[in-house]
């Protein structure tokens, strides 16, 4: 039992601080739980999302959405 939970711990940890990002040109998520779709795309900001063609998302918690 204390190792199913300590794995489990491990997975849940994992994935918090995940970061994603599509394989767009030019696209990068660096934020913690930051997420970034579409090409030029940036979400810098802890939290942030960014969608579109060429929008940047720098703030924590931000969101920023274009064409």
């Amino acid at each position: 039992m204390k190792k199913t939970f300590t794995l489990l711990a491990l997975i849940i940890s994992f994935s918090m601080n995940a970061q994603m990002s599509d394989n767009s040109s030019g696209t990068s998520a660096t934020g913690s739980n930051a997420v970034a779709m579409g090409s030029n795309t940036i979400a810098i900001g802890d939290d942030s999302t960014a969608m579109g063609d060429s929008t940047t998302a720098s703030g924590d918690g931000s969101t920023a959405m274009g064409v």
